[in-house]
This record gives C-alpha cells, structure tokens and sequence, in this order.
C-alpha cells in the first residue's frame, strides 16, 4: 500500500478530520501537517510522502484498520 501525492495531500490539509488507531501514524500525520501548513512547496511534498510510505512500508502488517481509511481518501489507492 502507498499513498499518493493527491492522498498525502489531503492527509495533511485536512489532518484533524482523519484519527488513524496507530497512535504512531496519527503522531507522523500531525508532525507533518505543521511542516506542510509552513513549506507546502512540490519538493517538500514529495519528500511528505515519501516519509508516509516509508511509514507504511515498514508497519503494513499493523494498518489493517487504516488502510480502508486511506483508500477512500481521493478515490483509493
């Protein structure tokens, strides 16, 4: 599962409407929200998102509940 670009997006501008059940994702998700809200520029997207896929790369087996959350965030995944 990865997020895209649209997805992360919209994680981050609307991150108080979306509570994950990994408190460590909810945590990233806010941490990254902030640093949107101040750089919000293309390149500091992208890395965004590639910091959430690394995050879900490496806790797949955990975001069982998440993943329907994040599929229905654009369309799906």
């Amino acid at each position: 599962m990865s997020i895209t670009t649209g997805q992360a997006r919209l994680l981050l501008e609307q991150s108080d409407q979306y509570k994950f059940s990994q408190l460590g994702f909810n945590m990233l998700i806010g941490r990254l929200a902030r640093q949107y809200s101040k750089n919000s520029t293309e390149a500091a997207l992208n890395a965004y998102v590639k910091e959430l896929n690394d995050f879900l790369a490496k806790y797949a087996h955990m975001m069982n509940a998440d993943k329907k959350i994040i599929a229905k965030l654009e369309g799906g995944v």
